[in-house]
């Protein structure tokens, strides 16, 4: 669309660690960069348009808060959609002997972001061993750069799905149920669900339904979720709108409607289909069982779409209108 996608080092390595923070999933795309990264090998790269900037890279008034120990030779960037209301972007590079990922973003909204999944990544460092260390949040005034050490993988190919059962399972509580309502995601559901018709009767189906606790992910996709090319281990990535105590079922659907909706490309009302499909059967729907959503499963569907539109964290409006269309039919 005519906005820079990733910037390449002219060092091979830091190249080709660069290309590796791309990791797309539809089929024209896969191939350019695998394109990409067979061309990289032999420098074929340096003949791509390239752009000189001699100033010092700032964000806002804020330099691009890398760590003194850089090699800014090594550097490369793959950069958000332009689309984005935030600034963001992901960087790979040289940190003395170790390769690090540094996330950045810019802006008030950007700044709260990053600051939020760094207290989240220290806060289940221990209790959730898939997620990446943060070495560090370098502030500026208007920016913050969060720093993990470079992971070398591939994102989860689609039929790998014990490892992501593994996790959801491993992330719930083991403590009491609690009802939707009191759960914080409540106040973006009713937030989304309250424009709908029949909103108020979508609030009242949801709301009484007892519901273990879980970590959240907030973003569950197959592309957060590596398997580490040394040791074959799962690392998920990107917990800036995660969540200690949050609502469970969430990233079952995100991670389950996401493919469905971006890679498959399907219409709104196969994804909920195919969605509501699969958390029916085996390995979801013990999962959905021990959730306490059982029985209940397009409402854990209508629950997650509501949060992630009234959360601002994607556009579902036409698609929730969808969803609770086909619930409140049901209900006749």
């Amino acid at each position: 669309g005519g906005h820079p996608l990733l910037a390449l080092p002219d060092d091979g390595d830091a190249a080709k660690r660069a290309l590796d923070l791309y990791q797309p999933q539809r089929g024209i795309a896969k191939r350019v960069a695998a394109l990409l990264r067979y061309g990289v090998g032999f420098g074929l790269h340096r003949l791509l348009p390239t752009k000189q900037q001699q100033e010092p890279v700032k964000v806002g008034e804020d330099r691009l808060l890398l760590p003194s120990g850089v090699d800014l030779g090594s550097l490369g960037v793959l950069f958000g959609s332009a689309e984005h209301r935030v600034f963001r972007a992901v960087l790979s590079y040289r940190n003395g002997a170790d390769w690090e990922v540094g996330k950045l973003a810019s802006g008030e909204e950007g700044v709260a972001m990053l600051d939020r999944e760094a207290a989240m990544l220290q806060a289940i460092s221990r209790s959730v061993p898939e997620a990446p260390v943060c070495l560090g949040l370098e502030k500026g005034a208007c920016a913050r750069l969060l720093r993990m050490p470079y992971l070398q993988g591939r994102a989860l190919d689609l039929s790998d799905r014990a490892p992501v059962v593994e996790l959801l399972n491993s992330w719930l509580a083991s403590g009491p149920s609690r009802s939707v309502e009191d759960f914080s995601e409540w106040e973006a559901i009713c937030r989304a669900l309250d424009p709908l018709a029949g909103g108020a009767e979508l609030k009242r189906l949801i709301a009484g339904i007892s519901i273990v606790p879980s970590i959240r992910h907030g973003d569950l996709a197959r592309w957060n979720i590596l398997r580490t090319r040394d040791r074959g281990e799962i690392k998920v990535i990107d917990w800036e709108w995660g969540e200690l105590a949050g609502l469970p079922g969430i990233d079952l659907v995100h991670f389950i409607a996401q493919d469905l909706r971006l890679v498959q490309r399907r219409p709104e009302e196969e994804v909920i289909s195919g969605t509501l499909a699969a958390v029916r059967t085996d390995p979801w729907a013990d999962y959905v069982e021990r959730c306490g959503w059982s029985g209940k499963e397009s409402l854990m569907i209508l629950a997650c779409l509501a949060f992630k539109q009234g959360a601002r964290h994607q556009d579902n409006h036409s698609i929730l209108e969808v969803c609770a269309k086909q619930i409140l039919e049901a209900q006749e």
